[in-house]
C-alpha cells in the first residue's frame, strides 16, 4: 500500500546511525581516517573523520588530472610539448617523478598518464606550464574546478599534493572529486591502468606502472579496478581506490595509514575492507510499496508521487525483507508551483533497526498549479482590484460631498 501523507501530521526527525561503521572499525585498520561509498546505492555507508581538514598528498593529483583533462579537450591530447628546464627548478627533493627529460618531446596524453601512474610532480608541472605558462599556475584552475563540482572545503596551493601551508581538503571532498572524475572515460582509462608504455618523440621507450594495482594482483585481490596512492609526512600513507566484484562496486578513501613501504598498510586496509564487504554484504533493489509516497500539494488537485521503489541498498548476505522499516522526515509543505529539484524531506530505510539507506524526497519535475487554482487566483485578484477601485470611488465621492457642503455653509 502506498503511503498517503498529510502535512497535518507531525513527522518526527530520525537520527541516522549505521552498524556497518562499527563493523569497519572492528577491522582494526591502520588508517586514522576513511570514507566508504557504495556506487550501487550512491551513498556513504561508513566513515571516520570524513570532514576533518587534511593534507591529502598525491590524492590531490586526481584533481590535477581531471582539471587538465577538462581544459585540454579530446582534440589536443596528441599534441606534443617540450620539457623546459624550468619544470625542474625548485622542485622538491621529496617529490616523486615520472622520469621526464629536459628538451624531450612528449604527447600530452603521455604526460597525463605520468601524473597518475608514477605520480610524477614533473608531469604535473609540465602540464601546468603548457596550460597556464606557469609550473604551478594550474593550481588556480584546480581551485576553480573544486568549487565548480562542489568541493566546499578544499584549497589547493600546488599541483603535486606535497605538504604546503594553507593547502587542505576533506575525505568528503575527495569522494565528491572521484565521483565527478570517474564519469570521464579518459580519466578512468588512466585510473584503471596497471601499465602504460609509450615512446617520446625522439624514440625513447618509457613505461609507467601503478604499483598499487600491481601489488593488489600479487596479493590475490583482482577486484581493485582503480587506484591513486599518496604519501607525505603529514598525510602518511593515503589511498583512493575503487573495487568491483559481481557488479557490486565500492569506493574507499583512506588517510594517515602507518608508514611501511614493505607492507603498504593503506593497501592492506583497502583489501581488508573490500573483502569484508564482498563476503558479508550484497547490493539489492528494495521492493516495497511503502517506498512510494503520495503527497498532497497545496494549489493542486492531484497528489504528487515520490517513487523510491526499486531503490538500491547495501544489505547483509542473509537479508530478510520483513525486517525493513521505512520512516519519513518532512520539513516543509509543498505549495505549487514547485521547481524541479526542490527537496522537502528525507526518507529513511532501516533494516533490523539499523539505518541502511536515505533518499532525499525531491521533485523530479516542475509542478504547476492546477488550472482551477489559477482561475481562482485570477478572480481573487480581480476581486481585490474591484474592491480597491470601489474604495477609491467612494473616497472621492465622499470627499466631493464634504467639499460641496463646506462651500454651501460659507454662502
Amino acid at each position: 500500500m502506498k503511503i498517503l501523507l498529510s502535512f497535518l501530521l507531525t513527522v518526527m526527525f530520525i537520527s541516522p546511525s549505521t552498524n556497518l561503521n562499527n563493523e569497519i572499525e572492528n577491522l582494526n585498520l591502520s588508517s586514522e581516517n576513511y570514507i566508504l561509498y557504495s556506487v550501487n546505492a550512491e551513498q556513504v555507508i561508513a566513515s571516520k573523520n570524513e570532514d576533518l581538514l587534511i593534507e591529502a598528498a598525491s590524492l590531490n593529483k586526481v584533481l590535477t588530472l581531471i582539471t587538465a583533462i577538462d581544459l585540454l579537450g579530446d582534440e589536443n591530447l596528441y599534441k606534443t610539448l617540450v620539457i623546459e628546464p624550468e619544470i625542474f627548478e625548485d622542485i622538491s627533493p621529496l617529490a616523486s617523478l615520472a622520469g621526464l627529460q629536459i628538451d624531450e618531446s612528449y604527447k600530452l596524453i603521455d604526460i597525463l598518464y605520468g601524473i597518475s601512474l608514477p605520480s610524477g610532480a614533473d608531469a604535473t608541472r609540465a602540464i601546468s606550464h603548457y596550460l597556464t605558462g606557469n609550473v604551478e599556475g594550474l593550481a588556480n584552475e584546480m581551485n576553480k574546478k573544486a568549487k565548480e563540482i562542489g568541493m566546499t572545503n578544499t584549497k589547493i596551493i600546488n599541483t603535486s599534493g606535497l605538504d604546503a601551508e594553507g593547502q587542505y581538503t576533506t575525505l568528503t571532498d575527495l569522494l565528491t572529486l572521484i565521483n565527478y572524475a570517474r564519469k570521464n572515460d579518459l580519466f578512468m582509462n588512466i585510473f584503471q591502468s596497471i601499465y602504460y608504455e609509450f615512446q617520446s618523440k625522439d624514440g625513447v621507450n618509457m613505461e609507467f606502472n601503478n604499483f598499487i594495482l600491481k601489488e593488489s594482483l600479487e596479493r590475490d585481490f583482482p577486484y581493485m579496478v582503480g587506484a591513486k596512492s599518496g604519501y607525505t609526512d603529514n598525510a602518511k600513507f593515503s589511498l583512493m581506490s575503487i573495487a568491483k566484484k559481481d557488479n557490486i562496486e565500492y569506493i574507499f578513501i583512506s588517510h594517515r595509514a602507518e608508514i611501511d613501504f614493505d607492507s603498504i598498510p593503506s593497501l592492506e586496509d583497502a583489501i581488508k575492507v573490500y573483502e569484508y564487504l564482498f563476503e558479508n554484504y550484497k547490493s539489492t533493489k528494495l521492493n516495497r510499496d511503502d517506498l512510494i509516497l503520495d503527497t498532497k500539494i497545496r494549489r493542486r488537485i492531484k497528489n504528487y508521487q515520490f517513487d523510491y521503489n526499486q531503490t538500491e541498498a547495501i544489505v547483509p548476505i542473509d537479508f530478510d525483507e520483513s525486517f525493513l522499516e521505512v520512516r519519513y522526515n518532512l520539513k516543509q509543505e509543498p505549495i505549487a508551483p514547485v521547481k524541479k529539484g526542490t527537496v522537502i524531506g528525507t526518507q529513511f530505510v532501516y533494516y533490523d533497526g539499523e539505518l541502511i539507506k536515505t533518499n532525499d524526497i525531491k521533485f523530479e519535475e516542475n509542478v504547476e498549479q492546477s488550472f482551477i487554482f489559477i482561475i481562482f487566483s485570477l478572480f481573487k485578484w480581480i476581486g481585490i482590484i474591484i474592491l480597491v477601485l470601489a474604495f477609491l470611488v467612494l473616497a472621492i465621492r465622499t470627499y466631493n460631498i464634504q467639499r460641496h457642503k463646506s462651500k454651501y455653509r460659507r454662502k
